[in-house]
């Protein structure tokens, strides 16, 4: 296996970082055997320690599994086993909400629009009736924040994409924590004026608009809470 020089600063990150590139990109590929311990010692100049803590790392995200008396070979993937550890890993690391905003800023002005596009008179109703308990629990911040995760969460499956409903479900637990302190922080005021005129652009079926919304009220999200 051709390896890259490595640096010294966070040895077993970058161990970890070249095998599980070129499991993402295909060159290596499922059944396909990795060097020995020692081996990867040799190869990147390295201690035991680091290859086997970057070898821990590869397997929690269930990238390679070991073989008693047979070695370590890559795992054929599943994508939604992947995605939920890559979650934890984001979780543990303790993303910053500054890092969670500029996701956000991303993709839920996509969303919106897809999801405006693709709304029914009863999802338009249910967001309407997310939006009434918000306006009900406006001085409970905790369970408005609860409220105000729904709402997002309810565009996405909207949206109708599997892959952007996966997406939600599997940020759940940080996403859930994100509102709860992005609302604490900032109070409730702004998200709930730009989810009401989200709702009207879904009236009136302007997808572009939607989006517009959505993303201004991202812009200002990622402004409150940037670096």
């Amino acid at each position: 296996m051709e390896v890259n020089s490595i640096k010294r600063e966070s040895v077993a990150e970058q161990i970890f970082g070249q095998p599980k590139a070129k499991i993402v990109s295909g060159e290596l590929r499922p059944g396909d055997k990795l060097p020995t311990e020692m081996e990867l010692c040799e190869m990147y100049g390295v201690s035991r320690t680091s290859v086997r803590q970057a070898l821990t790392n590869l397997s929690s995200m269930d990238l390679i599994e070991a073989k008693t008396g047979g070695g370590t070979f890559v795992k054929k993937a599943d994508a939604s086993r992947i995605m939920d550890k890559l979650v934890l890993f984001t979780f543990l690391d303790e993303r910053s909400l500054s890092e969670i905003a500029e996701f956000r800023s991303i993709l839920e002005p996509a969303v919106a629009r897809l999801a405006c596009q693709r709304a029914t008179p009863d999802d338009i109703e249910k967001l309407d009736g997310i939006y009434s308990q918000m306006e009900k629990h406006r001085n409970d911040l905790t369970e408005f924040a609860k409220l105000d995760h729904r709402f997002h969460t309810e565009l996405a499956r909207i949206s109708r994409n599997a892959y952007i409903i996966r997406t939600y479900e599997a940020m759940e637990e940080i996403l859930i924590n994100a509102f709860s302190q992005i609302v604490v922080e900032n109070g409730n005021r702004g998200g709930w004026r730009y989810h009401k005129q989200i709702i009207e652009a879904f009236r009136s079926g302007d997808a572009g608009l939607a989006e517009s919304i959505m993303r201004e009220h991202m812009d200002r999200l990622v402004e409150e809470h940037g670096k």
